[in-house]
């Protein structure tokens, strides 16, 4: 798929950063000269430098303008999600490209490790995420995505549509909207269809990561599994204390 012209942007931008043309400190140009420089809209600029800032790279400040506040990495995407809009943020700048879709029954084994019912049967749609700023993209993790069969048309949608979450789509099919996602992380091996796409050694070290998917009414409509190699995933998390009395 075409990559959109404000991906393109910012990985320009990203490029620029990592060489050391704008280095940590500077200011980025203007909108303005960035839009006339790469010949796109102020807008398409503005959505560029948006991924620059959730990747941490740049900061904004009205009446300042965008500076730089961390080099750009070249070791490896690190994903850094902690709410349901940094999912839908991730889908947005990383696509998706559909490896296999299928209908699958769970046995004794998967069940456990998904924490679902044996025997119960989910549309299985296997895909691999690639971050669009490399160039070429690369690889970040695979994932598969066990969906209620009663959404088993959405997989058409799921092709369509590589940079919307299937969540999305499904809130935009069925009206299921998701209230609450779930995550575990754990270390495991690399199994060997995700070693294959990522570039790593079947058996490596990698981190596993299953969400649960729940709808307003608490049911679980969707459970995904992903991998991801070793270093190529940064969970950030932050915790408030709300009780209004001293820590002991």
């Amino acid at each position: 798929m075409a990559e959109a012209r404000y991906q393109r942007v910012a990985r320009a931008l990203i490029g620029a950063i990592r060489d050391g043309r704008y280095p940590v400190g500077s200011l980025l140009p203007a909108e303005v000269a960035l839009a006339q420089h790469h010949g796109v809209s102020r807008q398409t600029v503005r959505k560029a430098i948006e991924q620059l800032h959730q990747q941490h790279l740049v900061t904004r400040r009205a009446g300042i303008g965008t500076r730089v506040q961390a080099p750009a990495q070249s070791s490896g995407y690190r994903q850094q999600l902690s709410s349901i809009d940094d999912l839908v943020q991730f889908g947005e700048t990383h696509l998706r490209r559909v490896e296999r879709i299928d209908s699958q029954v769970i046995d004794i084994a998967t069940a456990e490790e998904l924490d679902c019912l044996p025997g119960s049967r989910w549309l299985c749609i296997a895909t691999q995420r690639l971050d669009m700023s490399e160039q070429p993209p690369q690889p970040v993790c695979w994932t598969d995505n066990f969906i209620d069969p009663a959404h088993s048309d959405i997989g058409e949608q799921v092709r369509r549509e590589p940079d919307t979450l299937i969540c999305v789509l499904i809130e935009r099919s069925y009206g299921r909207r998701t209230l609450t996602v779930n995550q575990n992380a754990s270390a495991t091996e690399m199994p060997v269809d995700a070693a294959a796409i990522l570039g790593v050694p079947a058996g490596s070290p990698c981190l596993r990561v299953i969400r649960h998917y729940l709808d307003e009414l608490d049911d679980v409509f969707m459970i995904t599994r992903t991998y991801h190699a070793s270093e190529r995933y940064k969970l950030r998390s932050t915790l408030r204390h709300t009780v209004n009395e001293p820590l002991s």
